[in-house]
């Protein structure tokens, strides 16, 4: 591990591609950086970490070290519910080390490690555990997730544990390992995972275990679960269509020549990557060396032999294949490459029951694949347009040619122990390889400096109002990292609403998948986005001209709560759509309901100061405001309407009604008063329940069970 990581031991790096931030991410991307007038050296990868995982992570760390559950953020989307967001893994028990480079670096080894004990459960020799936990604990699924995408690694490494504790038929390893899948973060990858499971222990014939251990572990993962299913409900993966992603990111079989040349296609890291589709979403890599040996042992372990061919087909771009899959409920929703997982782990163990019956007859295996590696070039050579793509794809080819031209030639050593440890070299040196091309390491400076930028937003920020960035866009999950307020956000789960709102803003034909962006060029002189940034309270909107940024205060930009006389109900969210555009209607005066208005407080009669509605506390899950009229009024507020939250009229609890499409109103009577908003989950309180409740069962059946054993 310390040699893998050297640069950020001795040169005092950081496990965060930091200088691709600096390099590429405005508004870091537009200053200059003093000892760097040559530019940021840097490498392209990482992205998902930069924007997502680790604003979401110091969010969850900040709200916990106040004692508090990270609940509600505030920062994007105009509010939006983070512990629901199952990637942001509050409850998984490595989150709370409080610790990112172990949260990065720990998956390819404890994945190395519960895929030895599995393999040692079904008593193959010591060597070809460690060869084949080897394989899959360094593989270019794992090594390429964990430095991309943290949860779909974490929420893997659990897969071999879970085999385990089947094989070791052992109640609570496989509960817990199903549980620590869950809570990592990426269902989707746990989905595949039970999936495998399930064949495997039918396979095994003990579907009890499995089936007994798919339930706990679901109860027991309740308190996360339930909160996220509500969530997932409420966002646009239900309705969204995803064609485009299943296009591009179905294999072509042809993608099976990256078992043997996996950078032929060009690598991310040196900017020449030019294959379809991300470089991490197409990797199927467990070394050179093991899928020669996992080939020899394909005949072995039907079971994983069958698996690996099965789950390499339901990732081809195979009409059937595509049809299949974009019309099962929820697993058409899902990125579909990212099935790899499992053919990873499946080729993983073929490699070793193929040490473990290795024979001479191996020798043959590498002429096939060199000859393999020849047509290939050759294919490219033809249909490749570009002269730089072919020279590159070459280029790639030399090394895995000479790794099975040298296996080759290992193969006529006598010494079958000489022969074992120069193979183990030629492994490691190759995993190695592939790690360090992969591994980007950034400056600590370049860790999401202080900008001028974001210091004047937190100092003018005093009535909380959003912000846009034109022309340079501000990233909306930065807001989270540096603690000010913008209508944008890059989550996979986000509210349906808040999508059809913004859509329609600009005209746009369908839903964003996974964000939500106001500042394309289009929206500079749109009208209707504009109307949305006065309801949305954007007072900033800043522009990077001439090399330097201007802000434009937005004079037309409402109040992020005020109070209103005038209301209309209408219950077609498409109508309140075309109101709410409409260049004639008025939204600062009046507020569109989806249901009757049930208010009715009497007029004051003596002299009362003017209407006035003041935010005084504004924190994740608590809004206090203060309101002072006349008469009875709707309050506004423009942040999401969600289940959960709850409203309190001086310590009596009212109704929130879901205002002008997507946001929150309450009745307050004339007079001065304390309006509280407070997000308080109905959700949560349900799924703790059922977590408690496994608990106890578990315990109770672990004690009268034999089972109950590691």
């Amino acid at each position: 591990m310390a040699f893998i990581y050297k640069g950020a031991i001795l040169d005092n790096k950081i496990i965060l591609p930091t200088n691709y931030l600096a390099h590429f991410y405005s508004p870091w991307s537009t200053q200059k950086f003093p000892g760097w007038k040559q530019g940021i050296p840097n490498k392209p990868l990482g992205t998902d970490l930069l924007r997502f995982f680790y604003p979401g992570y110091t969010f969850t760390l900040s709200q916990l070290k106040n004692f508090e559950l990270p609940l509600w953020n505030p920062y994007i989307f105009s509010g939006n519910p983070h512990l629901a967001n199952f990637q942001s893994a509050v409850f998984y028990p490595l989150t709370w080390l409080g610790s990112w480079p172990v949260l990065i670096i720990i998956p390819p080894f404890l994945a190395f490690l519960f895929c030895y004990l599995y393999l040692k459960a079904l008593n193959l020799s010591t060597t070809s555990c460690l060869f084949g936990a080897f394989a899959f604990g360094f593989s270019g699924f794992m090594i390429t997730w964990s430095q991309e995408a943290v949860a779909v690694a974490h929420s893997a490494i659990w897969l071999p544990l879970i085999f385990y504790g089947l094989e070791k038929k052992s109640l609570v390893v496989t509960v817990l390992a199903m549980t620590m899948s869950i809570l990592a973060g990426y269902l989707q990858i746990t989905f595949y995972i039970f999936a495998l499971a399930f064949f495997y222990s039918f396979y095994r014939k003990n579907l009890w275990l499995f089936s007994l251990s798919c339930l706990f572990s679901l109860g027991l993962s309740a308190i996360q679960l339930v909160p996220s299913f509500e969530a997932f409900r409420e966002s646009v993966r239900p309705v969204v269509k995803i064609e485009g992603v299943f296009t591009k990111y179905l294999l072509s079989p042809l993608q099976l020549i990256k078992t043997v040349a996996p950078d032929i296609t060009g690598h991310p890291g040196s900017y020449n990557y030019f294959g379809t589709g991300s470089y991490n979403e197409t990797i199927l890599y467990i070394g050179l060396i093991p899928l020669i040996f996992a080939i020899f042992g394909y005949l072995k372990s039907k079971f994983f032999a069958i698996a690996a061919v099965s789950a390499f087909i339901l990732t081809s771009n195979l009409p059937l294949v595509k049809n299949l899959l974009m019309g099962l409920p929820l697993i058409s929703t899902f990125q579909p490459s990212r099935i790899l997982v499992l053919t990873t782990f499946c080729l993983s163990v073929l490699a070793a029951y193929g040490l473990n019956n290795y024979s001479k007859r191996i020798k043959f295996i590498p002429p096939i694949l060199i000859l393999v590696l020849i047509v290939s070039i050759i294919y490219l050579k033809l249909y490749l347009i570009l002269p730089r793509d072919f020279l590159v794809a070459f280029k790639n080819t030399v090394l895995p040619f000479g790794f099975l031209v040298t296996f080759f030639v290992l193969t006529f050593i006598k010494s079958k122990r000489l022969f074992l440890v120069l193979i183990f070299i030629l492994t490691i040196f190759g995993q190695y390889y592939f790690f360090t091309k992969y591994l980007n390491l950034g400056e600590k400076e370049f860790l999401y400096p202080n900008h001028f930028v974001f210091s004047y937003l937190q100092k003018t920020q005093k009535n909380f109002e959003r912000f846009v960035a034109m022309d340079e866009p501000i990233f909306g999950n930065y807001a989270t990292q540096m603690q000010v307020y913008s209508p944008e956000g890059f989550d996979p789960i986000f509210s349906k609403r808040y999508g059809q709102l913004a859509a329609a803003a600009k005209n746009a034909p369908g839903l964003q998948r996974i964000e939500v962006t106001l500042s394309e060029p289009i929206a500079t002189n749109s009208a209707r986005v504009k109307k949305l940034f006065n309801l949305l309270g954007v007072k900033n909107v800043l522009r990077y001209q001439n090399n330097q940024w201007q802000t434009t205060l937005n004079e037309d930009a409402f109040p992020r709560t005020f109070l209103v006389d005038n209301y209309i109900v209408e219950p077609d969210p498409q109508k309140i759509l075309d109101k709410i555009y409409d260049p004639n209607f008025d939204l600062s005066i009046t507020v569109i309901l989806e249901e009757p208005y049930l208010g009715s407080y009497p007029v004051l009669q003596d002299d009362t100061p003017q209407n006035k509605a003041e935010i005084v506390s504004y924190e994740p899950q608590k809004v206090v405001i203060t309101t002072r009229s006349d008469s009875s009024k709707l309050l506004f507020l423009s942040d999401n309407y969600y289940p959960g939250w709850k409203a309190y009229v001086d310590d009596t609890e009212t109704k929130i009604y879901r205002a002008n499409f997507s946001f929150r109103a309450v009745s307050v009577p004339a007079g001065t008063h304390s309006i509280k908003f407070i997000y308080d989950p109905l959700s949560l309180k349900i799924g703790a329940i059922i977590t408690l409740v496994a608990i106890c069962f578990l315990i109770f059946f672990g004690i009268r069970s034999r089972s109950f054993h590691f």
